[in-house]
């Protein structure tokens, strides 16, 4: 089982290497909006620097923190079959240095390397599987109980 507290232990070192490769650096404030929910969704952020709160807003303007990301993890969304809004808003917990990888250079990167779009593909059902249990855990326990749960992180 994989220990690594950050959510990019399905990539080997070698793919890790290849996805920063392609990554631009983007530099942004606390207290900012990296994007809201319904924005376009093309890219993919890797945290270099900082940390990133993750939230769901209802219907009736309620915010509910889903996920704190911190150095090291992995976040976004991309579709390679159709153009996509996010489901979720990203806020700047503290000053942030992050990768920003675009969803055409990761398809081309993916087709290139078939090791890396495997580790890829075990990343998105990680991914789902913690915000399905995210969910989950907010209707059964409320917020407090969703913000607690920790979903094994293993892929």
């Amino acid at each position: 089982m994989n220990n690594d507290p950050r959510n990019t232990g399905c990539f080997s070192a070698e793919s890790l290497r290849k996805l920063t490769g392609i990554m631009y650096e983007m530099k942004i404030s606390y207290g900012t909006r990296l994007f809201w929910e319904y924005d376009k969704a093309d890219k993919l952020y890797y945290i270099k620097k900082g940390s990133f709160r993750i939230t769901k807003s209802s219907d009736d303007g309620r915010h509910f923190v889903l996920y704190l990301y911190k150095e090291g993890d992995l976040f976004g969304q991309v579709d390679p079959f159709r153009t996509l809004t996010q489901g979720f808003n990203a806020e700047v917990v503290e000053d942030s240095i992050v990768g920003v990888i675009q969803q055409r250079d990761l398809e081309i990167l993916l087709w290139q390397h078939g090791e890396l779009a495997i580790e890829f593909m075990k990343w998105m059902g990680l991914v789902h599987r913690m915000t399905q249990t995210k969910f989950r855990d907010l209707m059964m326990f409320e917020k407090t109980g969703a913000l607690c749960s920790n979903y094994n992180q293993a892929c």
